[in-house]
């Protein structure tokens, strides 16, 4: 869990609410990623932030479709730095974290 919530502190931590609308986070307990969902984009409606083994980030936006139950990757960056997170969000979906 430490891993997710270091995760959302570097995206903006409950800005995120505010900003973007994001809710339902989910993590693992020895997991090493964030989900969660957010409104604003008609592209993308979820994302995906995973630390991998040369800890860097790889983000995944996905498309949720709560009527048919499929979640489909549509953008998928590798190797993102912790700094980048932010501004690839933004760049990728066009929403902002900040003012």
């Amino acid at each position: 869990m430490e891993i997710a919530k270091n995760i959302k502190k570097q995206m903006g931590g409950g800005r995120l609410e505010v900003m973007i609308g994001a809710y339902n986070f989910a993590a693992k307990t020895d997991g090493n990623f964030l989900r969660f969902r957010f409104r604003g984009s008609r592209k993308f409606n979820m994302v995906t932030i995973t630390l991998n083994a040369l800890d860097t980030y790889d983000i995944e936006f996905q498309k949720y479709s709560p009527s048919k139950f499929t979640v489909s990757t549509v953008e998928k960056f590798d190797g993102a730095y912790a700094d980048m997170l932010v501004s690839v969000f933004e760049k990728t979906t066009g929403l902002y974290l900040s003012i």
